[in-house]
């Protein structure tokens, strides 16, 4: 599978979901440029980490200006309190982090960090900072949305991909830049969402339902979708079906299946890469179930015989 097959699949694939058009609609010109052949590790229109850590402070001389900063680059920062707290100052306004929540900041911004006085003992924190293509827009918008100070509970999605990013990159675990840069556009994309996305505890099937529409590329299960809504699986799938007149498997299912098949038809990315952007982790499986969908093999939708 040459680049330009994984970017061209890449970039469709972005091209269902508004806030990804956001984040790649100035650079889908200058990826089309790129020779069919590079180093991965050389393409400089990629996210990567700065640093990311855990650390504890214990006194108010843990302070930053980020004014003050002397590198030009825009690098952003999500900092999440594990203990005590911190505090974030920007436009005159002076907010804590607390335990559970995270301050978002740009590097050469208006705006102050560090330990808070109204920490009970250690500050304690996790953070990644951070570049990319669109970076600091993207952080802007959350920022808009809910605040310098956002929640990042546990259990939230945005908290599962800081925490496996954190581990890979102390570990050096990422399998190449492209796989370090989508975690961070995943990131990204679920601090947004939760930012704007209607809480769970208000509607839990307008959650699960949303989850479900922006999580099916990914290996979920309706039990993954069950737990993050706060229901039982047997009360999910009653009333959901009730509610949007498809059982969650099932629209799991078409969703999966129904972007597969535009897939085969646009692109020539490999059956087997197609079946894992769709959530399937096993491409037998992954044809068995087509094949009963549609009633036809996934080789036989593609446009020429040559395409696989």
């Amino acid at each position: 599978m040459i680049l330009r097959d994984i970017v061209n699949l890449s970039l469709w694939f972005n091209e269902s979901c508004d806030f990804h058009r956001i984040a790649h609609s100035e650079q889908q010109v200058k990826i089309d440029k790129f020779p069919a052949i590079c180093d991965l590790n050389e393409i400089s229109e990629l996210y990567k980490i700065i640093w990311a850590d855990a650390e504890v402070r214990q006194s108010i001389r843990y302070y930053y200006d980020n004014s003050d900063r002397d590198d030009e680059r825009e690098i952003c920062v999500v900092q999440r309190t594990r203990r005590g707290a911190g505090f974030l100052e920007r436009d005159g306004i002076r907010k804590l982090a607390k335990r559970g929540e995270a301050m978002l900041f740009i590097h050469g911004e208006d705006s102050r960090y560090g330990y808070a006085a109204e920490s009970d003992g250690d500050y304690a924190f996790d953070f990644i900072s951070f570049l990319g293509p669109n970076a600091t827009q993207l952080l802007n918008l959350s920022r808009d949305r809910a605040g310098t100070v956002q929640h990042m509970p546990a259990g939230c999605e945005s908290l599962r991909l800081m925490e496996e990013i954190l581990r890979r990159f102390g570990g050096r675990e990422f399998r190449d830049a492209m796989h370090e840069s989508s975690m961070i556009y995943e990131f990204l994309m679920a601090l947004l969402r939760e930012a704007t996305a209607f809480p769970a505890e208000r509607d839990p099937l307008r959650f699960a339902n949303e989850y479900l529409c922006s999580r099916f590329h990914f290996p979920i299960t309706v039990d993954d979708i069950a737990h993050a809504s706060g229901l039982s699986r047997e009360h999910l799938s009653r009333t959901f079906k009730e509610r949007y007149g498809i059982s969650p498997g099932k629209r799991l299912r078409q969703l999966r299946l129904e972007t597969a098949k535009q897939l085969l038809e646009r692109t020539h990315a490999p059956i087997d890469a197609i079946a894992s952007r769709c959530g399937y982790n096993d491409p037998d499986a992954f044809s068995r179930s087509f094949r009963n969908y549609f009633g036809r093999n996934p080789a036989s939708m593609r446009k020429s015989p040559s395409g696989d």
